[in-house]
């Protein structure tokens, strides 16, 4: 057996910028195993198998497309792209990863797992 699960997450963080998380869970090898907890000393049913979790970050510009309403605007945001070629792109890029390395390490804390 297996299983995938997705989602899918956006932060509007500015007018220009979004920030788009994708968090993908994947299952195979799944079957149902029995164990014996020692602290109750009852049985419990437990699923085993194999997990990779899949996570990916990008950093969407003009996202409501304000900057392509008219021929003007286009012109407009080359030139805009120019004079902050890297700046606000390392910025953000940089807050996007540190959001996405949060939640790595909260999901490797909450499973009990190590880095691979």
């Amino acid at each position: 057996d297996s299983i995938e699960v997705s989602w899918t997450a956006t932060k509007n963080v500015t007018e220009y910028y979004q920030y788009k998380m994708s968090l993908t869970f994947l299952g195979w090898s799944l079957s149902k195993v029995e164990l014996i907890d020692e602290k109750t000393k009852r049985k419990k049913k437990l699923d085993k198998g194999r997990i990779e979790i899949i996570i990916k970050g990008e950093l969407n510009e003009d996202y409501s497309n304000d900057w392509e309403k008219s021929w003007l605007h286009k012109k407009a945001h080359v030139i805009y792209r120019l004079m902050t070629k890297g700046t606000r792109e390392e910025i953000h890029g940089g807050y996007l990863y540190g959001y996405i390395y949060g939640l790595y390490e909260a999901i490797k804390g909450f499973l009990h797992m190590s880095s691979a």
